[in-house]
C-alpha cells in the first residue's frame, strides 16, 4: 500500500515521534510524509529511512483556499492508496485534499486538551462538523482522548483507538548505563532518583510538582530530581523562580532537551508525570520500559499504561503527589525484592500491550478498512 501522511509539522512531539516509528517499522507499505508549516527534526530521520519528506511554507496561510488546491496537487501527484493525517489543520486542509483528488482519508486525533485560541476552536468545530463525511476512520491514540473528541461532535462510530507502540529493544534497561549516569550526577550518593521528561509547558503543571517536592524535602526525604525537555533550563526564569521560593536548588537538576533519553529513564529510580491534560503521554511508557515505575495524575490514557504497576494520583493535588512519591521511596528501602519485582513488571507491561509491532498492525488494518469502504461506497 502507497500511504501519503499529511502532519502539521515535523519537530518534536509524541505525533511526531509515532509517525516516525510507524514508517520506520512498516517496511511492508511504502509512505509519504507532507510537512505543512516546513522542515523540521524528524525530516533527516525521515529521509535516513527512505521516506521522501515535502515540506511545504503554509504557517501564515493555512486559510488561503488555494493551499488546499497546491496540496491536492501534491496528492494527485503521488497518487497514494490512503491518506494519513495527523492533528487538527492537517485533518482539515489534508482531508478535504484527499477527497477532492478521490483518495480516501484517515484523521488523526490525539489531545485531550482543546487550549483556547481561537483559531484552533474554529478548527476544532469545522473538522466536528466534517467528520461523518470527510474521513473514512479516525485514529485516536486514547480512549480519552476518542470521549472528549466526541463529547465535541465528533462521529463517535469513525473513531478506533490505536494506543502508541514502542521500540521496547531500543527503550529497554542497561546496567552500565543506569549506573553511570547516576554516578555522573549524584557521585558516590544512593539517593533517590526521581524525574519527569516533559517540556516547561502549563499542561505538564511544574507548580504542583514543585510544591509536591517541598513537601518532601520538609519532611527529611533524600532525593534528586531531574527535569528535562524543552524549557527546563536555568534561563527559564518561571521555573528558575519557584525552585528558589520553594528552596529546591540543591535537589532540582534543569536539564534541558536531550538526546540521551533512554540512560535517562534508565538511571530514574521513578518517573512522575504531574500533568493537568494529557493523550497518550509517551514518557510514562518509554520509562516503565525501562523499569522505571511512574506516578502519574490520572489524566488521559496514563492510568491506562501504568496500570498496577505505578502510582495514579489526582491532578492538581500536590499532596496527593508527594504521599504517591513517598510511598514509592518507602517500598525501595524498606523491601528492596518488591521494587525490583514492580520495575520488571512496569516493563512487562509495556512489552506486553504496546509494542511497535501490534500499532503498526493496527494502523495497516485500518488503512485497508478504510480503502474498502471507499470503494464499495463508490461503486454504490
Amino acid at each position: 500500500m502507497r500511504v501519503l501522511h499529511v502532519i502539521t509539522g515535523l519537530n518534536n512531539g509524541g505525533a511526531e515521534g509515532v509517525l516516525y516509528r510507524l514508517c520506520r517499522t512498516d517496511t511492508a507499505d511504502q509512505h509519504v510524509v507532507v510537512s505543512l508549516i516546513g522542515e523540521g527534526t524528524y525530516s533527516r530521520p525521515l529521509r535516513e529511512i527512505g521516506v521522501r519528506v515535502y515540506a511545504l511554507d503554509l504557517k501564515q496561510r493555512f486559510w488561503d483556499p488555494s493551499q488546499i488546491w497546491k496540496l491536492g496537487a501534491l496528492v494527485h501527484k503521488e497518487r497514494p492508496d490512503v491518506v494519513q493525517t495527523w492533528m487538527y489543520h492537517a485533518d482539515l486542509l489534508g482531508g478535504l485534499a484527499a477527497r477532492l483528488q478521490g483518495i480516501p482519508v484517515v484523521w488523526g486525533i490525539r489531545s485531550t486538551d482543546f487550549g483556547r485560541g481561537w483559531v484552533k476552536q474554529v478548527i476544532l468545530k469545522t473538522c466536528a462538523s466534517l467528520s461523518a463525511a470527510i474521513p473514512e476512520k479516525i485514529v485516536s491514540c486514547a480512549y480519552t482522548a476518542k470521549k472528549s473528541h466526541v463529547e465535541k461532535g465528533y462521529s463517535e462510530f469513525k473513531i478506533v483507538v490505536i494506543p502508541n507502540g514502542y521500540d521496547t529493544n531500543s527503550w529497554h534497561p542497561v546496567s552500565h548505563v543506569r549506573e553511570t549516569f547516576r554516578k555522573n550526577v549524584l557521585g558516590e550518593r544512593d539517593a533517590f532518583m526521581m524525574g519527569m521528561v516533559a517540556r516547561q509547558d502549563e499542561s505538564k503543571n511544574h507548580e504542583v510538582l514543585l510544591l509536591a517536592l517541598r513537601s518532601l524535602l520538609e519532611a527529611g526525604r533524600d532525593f534528586v530530581f531531574l527535569l528535562v525537555g524543552k524549557g527546563n533550563t536555568p534561563e527559564n526564569h518561571f521555573l528558575m523562580d519557584l525552585i528558589h521560593m520553594h528552596q529546591l536548588q540543591p535537589v532540582v537538576h534543569l536539564l534541558g532537551e536531550r538526546r540521551d533519553v533512554p540512560a535517562i529513564m534508565n538511571a530514574l529510580d521513578l518517573h512522575v508525570l504531574s500533568s493537568k491534560s494529557e493523550g497518550f503521554p509517551n514518557v510514562v511508557a518509554e520509562a516503565m520500559a525501562c523499569a522505571a515505575p511512574c506516578v502519574v495524575t490520572d489524566v488521559g490514557d496514563a492510568a491506562r499504561i501504568v496500570g498496577d504497576t505505578g502510582w495514579v494520583v489526582p491532578p492538581g493535588n500536590p499532596e496527593r503527589l508527594a504521599d504517591a512519591i513517598a510511598s514509592a521511596m518507602e517500598e525501595r528501602q524498606r523491601d528492596p525484592q518488591a521494587w525490583e519485582r514492580r520495575r520488571q513488571a512496569a516493563r512487562y507491561r509495556i512489552v506486553e500491550n504496546f509494542s511497535l509491532e501490534a500499532m503498526v498492525e493496527r494502523f495497516r488494518a485500518v488503512w485497508n478498512e478504510a480503502v474498502r469502504e471507499f470503494q464499495e461506497r463508490r461503486r454504490r
